[in-house]
Protein backbone atom coordinates (compact mmCIF):
# COMPACT_ATOMS: atom_id res chain seq x y z
CA UNK A 1 0.00 0.00 0.00
CA UNK A 2 2.77 2.13 -0.18
CA UNK A 3 4.12 1.97 3.38
CA UNK A 4 7.08 -0.02 1.62
CA UNK A 5 8.00 3.78 0.36
CA UNK A 6 6.88 6.14 2.10
CA UNK A 7 7.83 4.96 6.23
CA UNK A 8 12.27 5.04 4.84
CA UNK A 9 11.71 8.07 3.41
CA UNK A 10 9.91 9.87 6.32
CA UNK A 11 13.14 7.60 8.40
CA UNK A 12 15.66 9.67 6.17
CA UNK A 13 13.87 12.81 6.64
CA UNK A 14 13.99 12.26 10.23
CA UNK A 15 17.79 11.94 10.80
CA UNK A 16 18.09 14.94 8.54
CA UNK A 17 15.75 16.81 11.41
CA UNK A 18 17.68 15.05 14.59
CA UNK A 19 20.81 16.33 13.02
CA UNK A 20 19.44 19.75 12.46
CA UNK A 21 18.50 20.09 15.96
CA UNK A 22 21.74 18.88 16.99
CA UNK A 23 23.08 21.81 15.36
CA UNK A 24 20.73 24.37 16.82
CA UNK A 25 21.47 22.72 20.31
CA UNK A 26 25.53 22.80 20.17
CA UNK A 27 24.32 26.72 18.87
CA UNK A 28 22.74 27.36 21.82
CA UNK A 29 24.93 25.76 24.20
CA UNK A 30 27.83 28.05 23.12
CA UNK A 31 26.48 30.77 23.93
CA UNK A 32 25.27 28.60 28.05
CA UNK A 33 29.04 27.98 27.99
CA UNK A 34 30.14 31.55 27.44
CA UNK A 35 31.31 30.66 24.73
CA UNK A 36 32.04 33.94 22.05
CA UNK A 37 32.36 34.37 18.77
CA UNK A 38 36.03 36.10 17.65
CA UNK A 39 36.23 35.38 14.19
CA UNK A 40 32.62 33.63 13.95
CA UNK A 41 34.38 30.89 11.54
CA UNK A 42 32.54 27.85 14.45
CA UNK A 43 28.89 29.83 15.01
CA UNK A 44 28.30 30.07 10.71
CA UNK A 45 29.55 27.12 9.88
CA UNK A 46 27.38 25.40 12.83
CA UNK A 47 24.31 27.70 11.85
CA UNK A 48 24.02 26.64 8.52
CA UNK A 49 23.58 23.43 9.30
CA UNK A 50 20.73 23.71 11.36
CA UNK A 51 18.51 23.93 8.03
CA UNK A 52 20.92 21.97 5.93
CA UNK A 53 23.10 18.87 7.84
CA UNK A 54 26.08 17.54 6.39
CA UNK A 55 25.91 14.60 4.30
CA UNK A 56 27.88 11.56 6.00
CA UNK A 57 26.65 8.85 3.85
CA UNK A 58 23.95 7.46 1.88
CA UNK A 59 21.63 7.30 4.99
CA UNK A 60 23.16 9.56 7.49
CA UNK A 61 23.66 13.23 8.39
CA UNK A 62 26.15 15.17 10.75
CA UNK A 63 26.73 18.33 12.36
CA UNK A 64 30.34 18.89 11.11
CA UNK A 65 32.38 21.21 13.89
CA UNK A 66 35.82 22.59 13.62
CA UNK A 67 37.95 20.98 15.38
CA UNK A 68 39.70 23.51 17.81
CA UNK A 69 35.56 23.76 18.82
CA UNK A 70 35.96 20.20 19.90
CA UNK A 71 39.54 20.76 22.19
CA UNK A 72 37.69 23.69 23.68
CA UNK A 73 35.68 21.50 25.29
CA UNK A 74 38.51 18.82 26.19
CA UNK A 75 41.93 20.70 26.65
CA UNK A 76 43.05 20.89 30.33
CA UNK A 77 43.95 24.33 31.57
CA UNK A 78 47.23 25.30 30.25
CA UNK A 79 49.61 28.20 28.97
CA UNK A 80 49.89 29.25 25.85
CA UNK A 81 52.83 31.55 24.60
CA UNK A 82 51.46 34.45 22.59
CA UNK A 83 53.13 34.94 19.13
CA UNK A 84 52.70 37.01 16.50
CA UNK A 85 50.79 34.64 13.77
CA UNK A 86 48.22 33.60 16.57
CA UNK A 87 44.92 34.35 16.65
CA UNK A 88 44.68 33.63 20.36
CA UNK A 89 47.72 36.99 20.21
CA UNK A 90 45.23 39.02 18.24
CA UNK A 91 42.48 37.99 20.36
CA UNK A 92 44.19 39.20 23.66
CA UNK A 93 45.68 42.36 21.64
CA UNK A 94 42.01 43.12 21.19
CA UNK A 95 40.36 42.10 24.65
CA UNK A 96 43.34 43.19 27.29
CA UNK A 97 44.84 45.69 25.19
CA UNK A 98 48.68 44.63 25.85
CA UNK A 99 49.98 41.16 24.87
CA UNK A 100 51.32 39.11 27.91
CA UNK A 101 54.39 36.62 27.14
CA UNK A 102 51.64 33.99 27.78
CA UNK A 103 48.30 33.33 29.12
CA UNK A 104 46.14 30.59 30.56
CA UNK A 105 43.57 29.44 29.02
CA UNK A 106 40.43 27.12 30.08
CA UNK A 107 38.18 24.34 29.17
CA UNK A 108 34.35 25.60 27.95
CA UNK A 109 32.87 22.24 28.46
CA UNK A 110 29.71 22.54 25.59
CA UNK A 111 28.95 19.46 24.32
CA UNK A 112 27.99 17.03 26.45
CA UNK A 113 25.53 19.29 27.75
CA UNK A 114 24.13 20.03 24.11
CA UNK A 115 23.93 16.40 24.03
CA UNK A 116 21.55 15.42 26.70
CA UNK A 117 19.32 18.35 25.86
CA UNK A 118 19.13 17.38 22.06
CA UNK A 119 18.51 13.33 23.01
CA UNK A 120 15.41 14.15 25.19
CA UNK A 121 14.01 15.13 21.70
CA UNK A 122 15.26 12.57 19.51
CA UNK A 123 12.43 10.23 20.05
CA UNK A 124 9.57 12.66 19.28
CA UNK A 125 11.05 14.08 16.04
CA UNK A 126 11.42 10.24 15.12
CA UNK A 127 7.43 9.26 15.71
CA UNK A 128 6.34 12.54 14.40
CA UNK A 129 7.82 11.66 11.10
CA UNK A 130 6.94 8.03 11.19
CA UNK A 131 3.57 8.88 12.32
CA UNK A 132 2.98 11.33 9.55
CA UNK A 133 3.99 8.75 7.10
CA UNK A 134 1.58 6.16 8.28
CA UNK A 135 -0.75 8.39 8.76
CA UNK A 136 -0.64 9.83 4.75
CA UNK A 137 -1.50 5.99 4.29
CA UNK A 138 1.39 5.50 2.02
CA UNK A 139 1.22 8.83 -0.41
Amino acid sequence: NGYQRTIPKAARKAIKKIAGMYAAFYLAQFARSKISPFTGHAFTRVEGQINNPTKLSNDSYGVVVPKYMVLLDKMRPHYVSLKRVRSITLWAKKKLGHIPGALLVHPHPWIRQAHIRAGKQVRNIAEFEINNAIRGRGR
